[in-house]
């Protein structure tokens, strides 16, 4: 209880205490007045211990002693900020080891490519592949619907092939030479040799696409 609780209490009490005293006296056969004088008495004797009674009450009520609680303040329920959205970043493809990749066809033949500039481009390649020509028929005696050809290349760039970003393809004209870097130390991929063949010489050959694997030594 506060101190202005306990101020109003103890006025309330004398106050209280004093309107019964006055009472009893004015009622007690001491005091010789008529009744209705009595009655007077006791009644503004009463009247002022009510009005004493309806103001201090309150206060003593009251917890703090300052009139009635004020009204709550409504607190305001903190919002979740927004996640930050975005578009997640892939980590970066590790580049090929340079060097030598050295391997086969799948005709069993050999393929070879340089890896330079701490594996960011090709240098050279090289291979061996088979195809297939067309065979003219026009002469005497039964003629084969097609024949066979081997073809030899090594090329070796003027200027470095880029590797982007995980393999590269590589067709200067007649042939195309096709690789994706299966790890930083393997490939893989295919060859295709489609040569037009020369009048009245070399004949046309094309060897379809040959898949290969190569290492790197």
């Amino acid at each position: 209880m506060s101190d202005s609780q306990l101020v109003a209490l103890s006025t309330l009490v004398a106050i209280l205490a004093a309107a019964g005293i006055s009472i009893v006296f004015l009622l007690s056969p001491l005091v010789r007045q008529p009744p209705l004088v009595k009655a007077a008495f006791v009644a503004g004797i009463l009247g002022i211990a009510g009005i004493a009674l309806g103001a201090l009450l309150p206060m003593i009520i009251d917890d703090d002693g300052d009139g009635p609680p004020p009204p709550a303040t409504p607190t305001a329920t903190p919002t979740a900020a927004p996640s930050p959205t975005g578009t997640a970043t892939s980590p970066a493809t590790p580049l090929p080891e340079a060097g030598i990749y050295s391997g086969t066809t799948s005709q069993g033949r050999s393929v070879e490519f340089d890896v330079i500039q701490g594996g960011q481009a090709i240098g050279r390649i090289r291979f061996d592949v088979e195809g297939t020509c067309p065979v003219d028929i026009s002469g005497p005696g039964p003629q084969p619907d097609e024949c066979t050809c081997n073809v030899s290349r090594e090329t070796t760039m003027e200027s470095p092939w880029p590797i982007a970003p995980n393999g590269f393809s590589y067709a200067p004209g007649d042939f195309e030479f096709s690789a994706v870097f299966d790890s930083t130390t393997t490939a893989s991929g295919f060859v295709r040799i489609h040569t037009s063949g020369t009048p009245g010489g070399q004949a046309p050959c094309d060897s379809g696409q040959v898949t290969w694997t190569a290492t790197v030594q």
